[in-house]
């Protein structure tokens, strides 16, 4: 049963309404001339009325809880989700860009090919890299080469 606030304020000024009844009508009963057994009853009628109050109030409570704790976990659950196809796009974004690079690198010239040189790069991790260019390659060949042998 979900309880909304309309209803669970209704819920209170059902109940104080209903103890000022009992409270009227226990004063009124037999001229305030009352029994122990009267004031007792009405005693337990307010308790029940009240527990059950707090237990609704409590109820509510708990399931307003449960709604923001699903709420979180569908935004948690929704921002991972974005970072993962961002980070897809991002890596496919990658492998076009190196796609492209491999497009403009040019053959390697045969060795001793007049209008060629041989270039040598070496790497931090001691790799080395040894690649013959025509003369009229760019430095930005030359680079795209690098990155696509790392």
């Amino acid at each position: 049963m979900n309880v909304t606030k309309e209803a669970f304020a209704q819920g209170i000024t059902d109940t104080i309404i209903n103890y000022s009844q009992l409270r009227t009508a226990y004063e009124q009963t037999e001229n305030g001339a009352h029994s122990a057994i009267d004031s007792k009853l009405l005693e337990e009628r307010m308790l029940k009325e009240i527990q059950k109050q707090e237990y609704l109030e409590a109820k509510h409570m708990d399931e307003e809880k449960k709604r923001q704790e699903r709420e979180a976990e569908t935004k948690r659950i929704q921002e991972e989700e974005n970072e993962r196809i961002k980070a897809e796009e991002a890596q496919r974004q990658r492998e076009e860009l190196i796609r492209q690079k491999r497009s403009t690198i040019p053959l390697e010239p045969e060795p001793n090919t007049a209008g060629s040189s041989e270039i040598v790069f070496r790497f931090s991790s001691g790799k080395r890299l040894i690649r013959r260019f025509p003369k009229t390659c760019t430095i930005q060949v030359q680079f795209n080469i690098i990155i696509d042998t790392i």
